[in-house]
């Protein structure tokens, strides 16, 4: 991926993750949710992402916000494999740093948890 208008096929797999009272992630799947692919680029802004994520995973009307992770590959990781916290990805600029490293690790997918909508206005 060179220049800012190739993109670049991702997997988006629904579940949710959980840390043990030992520090350990783990990511779980989320039952009868299949997962979606969507195109990503250093071009795609955030909310064009989430947009997208919305539509794919039918998620208008619900009261949902999409939360998007990954897991670091291993060899970028300072982090024992399963203390390391997961990325979320929260701007433009964390979509870019999400396809340069699945420049290093292709296989790379993105984590899609729910959080509930706050209605708070403070």
């Amino acid at each position: 991926m060179n220049a800012e208008g190739d993109e670049v096929a991702v997997f988006v797999i629904a579940g949710s993750w959980e840390c043990s009272d030992r520090g350990n992630w783990d990511f779980v799947l989320a039952k009868k949710c299949y997962g979606r692919s969507t195109a990503l680029s250093l071009g795609l802004s955030y909310e064009e992402l989430i947009a997208n994520v919305t539509t794919d995973f039918e998620l208008y009307g619900l009261n949902l916000k999409p939360k998007l992770s990954y897991w670091l590959p291993c060899q970028l990781s300072m982090f024992s494999v399963s203390r390391r916290p997961p990325v979320i990805i929260t701007s433009t600029m964390g979509i870019r740093n999400f396809l340069n490293v699945r420049r290093v690790a292709v296989h790379l997918n993105l984590l899609l948890s729910l959080d509930n909508m706050s209605f708070d206005n403070s």
